[in-house]
């Protein structure tokens, strides 16, 4: 794989690991979870 695609694909996963923590985190505190949005 290219450097590019590294780049891209940590960019991805750090991005999906911080949608996860959102909805762990706004599941117990609803109104953090809307004022992200």
């Amino acid at each position: 794989m290219s450097r590019k695609s590294v780049l891209r694909n940590k960019i991805y996963g750090t991005f999906i690991l911080n949608i996860g923590y959102l909805r762990e985190f706004g599941s117990n505190n609803p109104d953090f979870l809307f004022s992200t949005q």
